[in-house]
């Protein structure tokens, strides 16, 4: 595995997240996960609707905003943590959708839903999909999406949860000009942040 560091100019860090699959679980916390394997998070697809096979997130007419996304992010980890074949065939299907959604302008995801935010969390899948699987088609995927987003982010600026929330669309910024060192995603990063809520000043001063 690669490890990947800040570049210049990022600010630099003593310490680097350590990619999806570099640790396994083992003991007590191999059993919890198991636990949720068998339970909520294996079973959930099958007994809410807004994760069967109408979601928006997989090409149906159904939900189409963050339930898919979100519950990829749980999903995928634990499936690669477990190195448990059935969840991450699982998890695999909303993948391989996600990656073949893509217009030629450079958005993906559903047709009827062009909200920034519920991307920012697909994005966090793609990233952990890619780290432990190596799948070649990520990075490029993530480079076409985010040139888009440069785009188009002046005209539809982050609101909502996007605007609260745009710190998420940085780490996938920063993910991804460490493994290209394109230049316009730092000019992105500086929009994105302008554009979220001021965090440290609600911080220190909360209303």
């Amino acid at each position: 595995m690669k490890y990947y560091f800040n570049c210049e100019p990022l600010i630099g860090t003593a310490f680097t997240e350590l990619p999806l699959g570099a640790l396994k679980p083992c003991g007590w916390l191999k059993d919890q996960l198991q636990i949720q394997a068998e339970g909520f998070t294996g079973k959930l697809p099958k007994y809410w609707d807004y994760l069967g096979d109408n979601s928006g997130w997989l090409g149906g007419d159904g939900e189409s905003w963050e339930r898919g996304p979100y519950y990829l992010d749980g999903l995928l980890p634990l499936a690669v943590l477990l190195e448990d074949e059935e969840l991450f065939a699982q998890a695999k299907k909303w993948i391989e959708w996600t990656l073949g959604s893509q217009r030629e302008n450079g958005q993906f995801g559903p047709m009827v839903n062009d909200d920034w935010w519920c991307r920012m969390i697909m994005i966090k899948v793609l990233m952990q999909y890619e780290e432990a699987t190596g799948d070649p088609r990520v990075v490029p995927f993530l480079l076409i999406y985010f040139r888009y987003q440069a785009d188009h982010i002046d005209e539809s600026p982050l609101d909502g949860w996007g605007k609260a929330r745009g710190g998420e669309n940085i780490l996938g910024l920063q993910w991804l000009y460490h493994r290209t060192g394109e230049k316009f995603l730092l000019d992105l990063m500086a929009k994105i942040h302008d554009q979220t809520n001021d965090w440290t000043g609600i911080f220190n001063k909360f209303p």
